[in-house]
């Protein structure tokens, strides 16, 4: 009606430390979605395992059970040497995240716990990202142990996304290729930015 105000109030603003997506592995895979190449030995034993806080696995090789710790209840592990050596085994394994968009945000990162034990040259443990589904970029890749085995700790990364700000169909891949070497495990993974969202109301 003609000169009768109508109050609208604005709550909200930039939040800090949005969650794009998360996945802490605490009921098995969730989102994400593994792929098994390996070859050699048994390669299913290579594939991507929830294993619960505290999994103990016997290796011959340190004569002892390595004891592997998740953050909280379980977590997700490739493991090249259970794979065997009848013949030297090659590892080819990934874990691919759900697609996500980071349009209308801003600071994006990856944000992960894991530990990467590495034996020699013929082993790679790398982030990759893809922003259309299909052909994946290298973001990082390690070559060297991080983390500890003995006592068993996991590290946590941090990696920029600022250059894919507005795209809407990326995902995030953890590619593990070996030659009969060790393991990688991971958990915790979440994309979070900083999003401003304004939320309208009206009285009456």
């Amino acid at each position: 009606c003609k000169n009768t105000v109508q109050t609208l109030t604005a709550t909200g603003g930039v939040i800090n430390s949005y969650v794009v997506f998360s996945e802490n592995f605490n009921s098995g895979i969730g989102t994400f979605t593994p792929t098994n190449s390996s070859t050699g030995g048994t390669p299913a034993n290579a594939d991507w395992n929830n294993r619960a806080n505290g999994y103990a696995w016997y290796s011959a090789y340190d004569a002892k059970n390595i004891v592997f710790t998740s953050n909280d209840s379980s977590l997700m592990l490739s493991n090249s040497y259970s794979q065997g050596n009848f013949p030297r085994a090659t590892t080819s394994t990934i874990l691919t995240s759900p697609q996500f968009s980071l349009v209308g945000v801003t600071n994006p990162k990856l944000v992960f716990y894991h530990h990467y034990r590495d034996w020699d040259t013929t082993d790679f443990a790398r982030v990759e990202i893809s922003v259309n589904g299909g052909a994946f970029t290298n973001l990082v890749t390690y070559t060297t142990t991080r983390g500890n085995w003995d006592p068993f700790t996991m590290v946590m990364e941090s990696i920029d996304l600022s250059a894919y700000i507005g795209e809407s169909n990326l995902k995030i891949r953890f590619k593990y290729d070996a030659k009969y070497c060790w393991w990688w495990a991971i958990d915790n993974v979440s994309v979070t930015a900083n999003k401003q969202e304004i939320t309208w109301t009206a009285s009456p």
